[in-house]
């Protein structure tokens, strides 16, 4: 269930109940630290993730200002089609023919799903540059809304993993037609090595400041974010919250 809508109702609040002077002011410094919820792309069978995430930026004005987002995520990935793929190419044996004779080899008759470590560990580490509109900065309050656009890199790095596939086989070791075929039941093991995919990514977000005097306080976000990794077209939704430190500027 996405929490967007609850999430922007607070804002919406916090923004019009405010009622101190807001202090988010011109050629001024700001650093941030804010812990995140992501929630990963189900096509790409990501599960979601908390990452932590560091801001630094510079006010231009109360109204316009620029960020450098880093953030590391640390999430869990299900069972993807590179096992479908790694499994088939582990079996050794051919399929059977239609129709077997004397000479007829040990073959495969049935290939069953392939099963494997489904909670592979997932790192994503991404570095944004967003460019910051802010709101009400003329108006008396404490609260700053904002809309923020950016776009930047993200590396996504699968730990080593694990897989098996079961199939089935037909086997005559005589080679002797009288005597009937033998069907067992194998495994086909293997190993899935690190593996890692970097691309673009493209965040935006709605979010608001809340300071508590003139060098601190709280901010809170919802956002969404694109990016095409291990060639599959990825969409996040995250919330976000922490804290603000700005020093500097004209107060």
């Amino acid at each position: 269930m996405r929490k967007a809508p609850l999430f922007l109702t607070l804002i919406l609040t916090l923004a019009f109940a405010s009622a101190v002077e807001a202090k988010n002011r011109d050629k001024s410094w700001e650093f941030g630290a804010l812990v995140n919820h992501i929630d990963g792309d189900f096509n790409a069978k990501s599960s979601n993730g908390i990452a932590g995430e560091l801001r630094f930026g510079y006010n231009f004005s109360s109204k316009l200002m620029a960020e450098l987002w880093l953030s590391d995520e640390q999430t869990e990935q299900g069972n993807t089609p590179d096992f479908q793929l790694l499994g088939l190419r582990s079996i050794r044996e051919d399929p059977c023919p239609n129709v077997f004779d004397a000479n007829t080899p040990t073959c495969t008759t049935a290939i069953f799903p392939t099963t494997a470590d489904f909670n592979k560990s997932v790192e994503l580490r991404r570095a944004i540059v967003t460019v910051t509109g802010n709101f009400l900065t003329d108006r008396d309050g404490n609260t700053i809304p904002y809309i923020s656009a950016g776009l930047g890199f993200i590396q996504e790095t699968r730990e080593p993993s694990t897989f098996e596939t079961p199939y089935r086989v037909s086997e005559d070791d005589d080679n002797n037609p009288s005597t009937p075929r033998v069907i067992s039941d194998r495994n086909a093991k293997g190993d899935v090595l690190e593996s890692f995919d970097s691309s673009a990514i493209l965040a935006l977000s709605i979010g608001a400041r809340t300071f508590f005097n003139d060098n601190w306080g709280v901010r809170y976000e919802v956002g969404y974010a694109h990016h095409n990794s291990f060639d599959k077209n990825q969409d996040e939704y995250t919330m976000r919250v922490g804290m603000t430190w700005i020093v500097g500027g004209q107060k």
